[in-house]
């Protein structure tokens, strides 16, 4: 049986960096009011970082899917926030962490899915301010070309051609297997690529 010790003595929850990032039994509590708002001020401070001249901002520098999704952690934890200071204003003390992730998937036009994406990523970043959402199609839309050495190693390559390349040149120059297998390259370019 797993030990453990989802709080802390002030009633926080703690990050047990033995376990590493397994948050499956913290993940199905719902946080406190003041650990959302600790956790909404850090978003907020995430996407719009203060300039170093004290007045303004700057601009964040986070892939745009990133950027979206803590947009919409940030709108849904000031839901569950305000909502939850409404709530216990009247005497309710449960807190609204369920009927804010709904307001926000409204507001964002989307379903159960992403309610259960807002629960998981805000939970997630409330336990350990790392732990950003991953872009799982980041990978696929970045250019192999981005890679600084094989760009250099083209550079290279290119140089020492001459002053006259053509497209082919570059192309049987990736299509080498050596080449390839260093840069873990699955097939050569296109000749229209190339030009």
């Amino acid at each position: 049986m797993l030990d453990l010790d989802l709080e802390s003595d002030d009633g926080e929850f703690k990050y047990d960096a033995e376990m590493g990032r397994d948050y499956s039994i913290k993940l199905c509590l719902t946080p406190s009011l003041e650990s959302a708002e600790r956790a909404l001020d850090d978003i907020k401070k995430l996407l719009k970082p203060p300039c170093n001249s004290g007045s303004g901002y700057n601009q964040h520098n986070f892939p745009p899917v990133l950027g979206e999704q803590l947009e919409w952690m940030k709108t849904f934890l000031w839901t569950f926030c305000d909502s939850t200071r409404k709530a216990e204003a009247r005497g309710n003390q449960s807190p609204q962490w369920i009927a804010a992730s709904l307001a926000t998937a409204g507001m964002a036009m989307k379903g159960k899915w992403f309610v259960q994406n807002l629960h998981f990523w805000s939970k997630a970043y409330i336990l350990d301010r790392e732990d950003l959402p991953l872009d799982l199609f980041r990978d696929w839309k970045t250019s192999k070309i981005d890679d600084e050495d094989l760009a250099a190693e083209l550079h290279l390559h290119l140089q020492g051609i001459g002053e006259y390349i053509k497209a082919g040149d570059l192309m049987q120059y990736l299509s080498d297997q050596d080449v390839q297998h260093r840069f873990e390259l699955k097939n050569t370019i296109s000749l229209a690529t190339a030009k």
